[in-house]
């Protein structure tokens, strides 16, 4: 064929495993969640948190920095909020 472009496929994220650090997120900042959602749905412990970093399909992998569990819409406003206001990834 001529003038045909020959495309060079890529792997995509589900198709790579990457590892990244958890962002160190402020102590304040874990309190307030911890706050809303109570102690034992904020997750703070690495080995515990290990479930969460990464869907299904362990394709993708990215350690959390805090884990919480809210409980019902008004907890999630709140959690939401706090992440917000602090600059904290949603996932």
């Amino acid at each position: 064929m001529e003038g045909a472009a020959i495309h060079e496929e890529k792997p995509g994220a589900t198709h790579a495993t990457l590892q990244q650090p958890a962002r160190p997120i402020p102590q304040e900042v874990i309190e307030k969640l911890a706050a809303v959602v109570g102690e034992k749905n904020c997750i703070r412990e690495p080995e515990q948190m290990r479930t969460y970093g990464s869907d299904g399909l362990a394709s993708f992998r990215a350690a959390p920095g805090v884990v919480v569990l809210p409980a019902s819409t008004d907890e999630v406003s709140q959690v939401v909020r706090i992440a917000r206001k602090a600059g904290l990834p949603i996932v």
